[in-house]
């Protein structure tokens, strides 16, 4: 084969290359959006069947790029082989996917094992530092639920829904009395006393995604400087 041939084939293989890379991170984007969010009804099999395609055909892509390792490790086994099997059993899988879990399960584990470290030097961990950081832990869950609820009333919506929350928008329909609503705010401004204001506030953007809001938020006691003039 001459140079020419050689360079013309060296462009289709990275062209091909490149195409099937657009394709796996195309696909996995849908993929994970399913797992992570989607909350299917009983009635939904079909759609898990579909989902389950998609992590069939989106294993070939990751066998024809990295070979039998898939290059992604466990959790590509997980999502192609098992994670159809799951939504089929719970419906969901937002309470065991993404990254903010993996950390807390790490974190925990870590707390635990310096608390009972009976054979190595070092200061250990009480049991009441354990517990007060998984308290602490749940009751900021708890508190960005009222704080979201309070963001609900405010802008007048019907439905009871936000990004994570891991219900379907259709299923929670509001309709809290005066009283329940006078005492979500008073939950709310409750926790905020116990853990303080949000020093930033973050918006989400389908195309960007998760990013701080360019509004400023005050500190406790510091209003927001007006803007300079010239």
């Amino acid at each position: 084969m001459n140079n020419s041939s050689l360079e013309s084939f060296s462009q289709y293989v990275a062209e091909l290359h490149r195409e099937f890379f657009v394709k796996v991170c195309s696909k996995w984007r849908e993929i994970a959006l399913t797992m992570r969010e989607t909350v299917f009804d009983e009635d939904d099999n079909q759609h898990i069947d579909i989902h389950d395609i998609k992590c069939k055909e989106w294993g070939f892509l990751l066998k024809k790029l990295f070979g039998v390792t898939l290059g992604t490790g466990d959790y590509g086994h997980l999502t192609i082989d098992h994670s159809a099997m799951l939504l089929r059993h719970f419906r969901s899988m937002y309470h065991y996917s993404g990254q903010g879990f993996e950390a807390s399960h790490k974190l925990h584990r870590q707390l635990y094992s310096r608390a009972t470290n009976h054979d190595q030097a070092g200061p250990g961990e009480s049991l009441d530092q354990i517990l007060t950081h998984w308290y602490a832990t749940h009751l900021l869950e708890l508190r960005y639920t009222f704080r979201e609820a309070v963001k609900c009333l405010d802008s007048g919506k019907k439905n009871f829904h936000f990004r994570g929350c891991g219900w379907r928008l259709k299923d929670q329909k509001i309709t809290w009395s005066q009283e329940k609503m006078e005492w979500i705010r008073s939950m709310d401004r409750l926790l905020t006393d116990m853990f303080g204001t949000d020093f930033l506030e973050y918006e989400y953007d389908k195309v960007k995604g998760t990013q701080v809001s360019s509004s400023p938020v005050p500190a406790p006691g510091r209003p927001i400087s007006p803007p300079s003039t010239p």
